[in-house]
């Protein structure tokens, strides 16, 4: 389980967890319409945003998701959330 910068708790590993057991309980698949991560943007002089952080979150979410996929099948839809 990881930490935001704004202090909410994320954990991918849970995201295929949860995708699983729907899909075992009630042969459904899911639609992730939402799954943002709230941090502070460091802009540099020439206009540049270099979020690792946001990279790394959104890699590890996919990553898990897609051995969901594997199994269910499942679709996805990223939003950024800037402050």
């Amino acid at each position: 389980m990881g930490e935001a910068q704004d202090g909410g708790k994320y954990d991918p590993k849970g995201l295929r967890y949860l995708l699983n057991e729907f899909y075992s309980r009630w042969q459904i698949l899911l639609m992730i319409v939402e799954n943002g991560l709230g941090a502070e943007d460091q802009v540099e002089e020439d206009g540049a945003i270099h979020d690792e952080y946001c990279i790394a979150y959104m890699r590890e979410h996919i990553r898990q998701m897609a051995r969901a996929v594997i199994i269910n099948g499942y679709g996805f839809y990223c939003q950024r959330l800037n402050t």
